[in-house]
């Protein structure tokens, strides 16, 4: 049935302008393409890309810590979304305060939908950046807060998921592999989630030894809410 004889629904376009006052962040679309290029290969959906309109600002003028972050479904032992980062590093994002850094985030959470996800990554990223505190393979962090309410304000707790994942450790993404491009190296550190009596089971383990101890229970190393 065509739309006649009845009222067609309205399309609403909602616009967001601004005023870049310095020049705009710096990006290297080709390592982009080839970052989308494996997780295309990795995902059984489409590479999507959470887009937040401040990105065309570099982080020293107020834009989010990363260009972007994209995401797709991965078919393993459980489905899952993987999240990763885009413009952390310096071949995807070359700007003041990046130059050494190799590395993109990821993290895996079993399940479809998690917006809460892209935000944790954000507020992770921009910790490191404003703080100076390296997320390095093999650390632990005791967050003392459910992952999905850290990124929000208390007011927004309630419409995130419940979890009782509290801490956090970092480890080599076993997914995607590092590669080398024109505008230098990335790699990928992927982000899991686990409670407080998890991380106290492998927190005394040397950092070396940690992935491995996390694998034996969890070897696709996803964050189960």
């Amino acid at each position: 049935m065509g739309w006649f004889g009845k009222k067609k629904p309205e399309t609403v376009t909602h616009t967001q302008t601004f005023e870049l006052r310095h020049p705009p962040r710096p990006v290297n679309m080709d390592v982009v393409e080839a970052i989308d290029n494996r997780l295309a290969k990795v995902g059984r959906t489409e590479v999507m890309h959470a887009i937040d309109p401040g990105r065309l600002a570099s982080f020293a003028d107020g834009g989010p810590p990363v260009w972007s972050v994209a995401m797709t479904q991965v078919q393993g032992r459980v489905p899952y979304t993987l999240f990763t980062t885009y413009g952390f590093s310096w071949a995807v994002c070359p700007e003041p305060g990046r130059d050494g850094v190799t590395y993109e985030f990821s993290l895996a959470v079993v399940g479809e939908s998690h917006p809460w996800a892209v935000a944790l990554l954000r507020h992770l990223c921009r910790y490191q950046r404003n703080s100076g505190n390296e997320l390095m393979v093999g650390d632990v962090m005791p967050c003392r807060a459910p992952l999905t309410y850290i990124p929000f304000p208390p007011e927004h707790h309630a419409m995130m998921p419940p979890t009782k994942n509290d801490s956090l450790l970092v480890v080599d993404d076993p997914l995607l592999a590092g590669f080398v491009t024109s505008h230098g190296a990335v790699e990928f550190r992927r982000i899991c989630g686990m409670t407080e009596q998890q991380l106290a089971a492998i927190g005394p383990i040397p950092s070396g030894q940690r992935q491995a101890a996390w694998a034996q229970s969890n070897p696709e190393l996803l964050t189960f809410l």
